[in-house]
């Protein structure tokens, strides 16, 4: 006579995958949500990082060099590699401020005051904890003034707002609406609007 073992019947197995399937529908969306929410925190993170380094640069004492930079706005004022009296007083242009170096002659100590990949995060492909970043009004620099605005690589994925924040020092922040996929989209968006809120 046959013994039959105990196993799991077809109804035990579907209760089963029935719980998984409704603990993950609950646990998946926040987790999403929680790394949405991460990616804006690290966002505003770095643009106070950025408006601190443009007040160490604006403020400083040194002759700072720029090792590697290559584009470089128009009204800018420079004698050879270093900068003269004169650009002390306007921004030093993003994503360049990882290239600062401190001293004169040959004796320059690097001082990055950002960091290689916040400065590398210029395009949606290249974004940094899910944000890309990118000035508005270097293209035409005006004394002691600055500016960076950064939205999310893809939207509703990596991020859902937009910030911004400019030499006052107080992040700003909307909520776009929708996917920005370059540069340029997210400066037409950025500048059209007019319902910032603090952030």
């Amino acid at each position: 006579m046959k013994t039959m073992k105990k196993g799991f019947t077809l109804i035990e197995l579907m209760i089963v995958i029935a719980i998984i399937a409704i603990i993950a529908a609950i646990a998946i969306p926040n987790l999403m949500q929680s790394r949405i929410q991460a990616n804006e925190t690290n966002a505003i993170a770095a643009l106070k990082a950025y408006a601190t380094a443009q007040s160490i640069w604006l403020k400083g004492a040194y002759s700072l060099k720029a090792a590697g930079a290559t584009a470089w706005p128009s009204g800018y004022s420079r004698t050879g590699p270093v900068y003269d009296a004169k650009v002390k007083q306007y921004a030093f242009p993003f994503p360049d401020l990882h290239f600062l170096q401190v001293g004169d002659g040959s004796d320059l100590e690097p001082v990055s005051l950002i960091s290689s990949t916040f400065a590398g995060a210029t395009e949606p492909d290249t974004a940094w904890n899910g944000y890309f970043f990118t000035e508005l009004k270097m293209d035409k620099p005006q004394p002691n003034t600055f500016d960076l605005c950064t939205g999310p690589a893809v939207y509703s994925q990596t991020g859902n707002n937009s910030y911004k924040i400019d030499q006052a020092g107080t992040v700003k922040m909307t909520d776009l609406g929708t996917a920005k996929n370059s540069v340029a989209d997210l400066k037409a968006a950025i500048a059209a609007v007019t319902n910032w809120i603090d952030a």
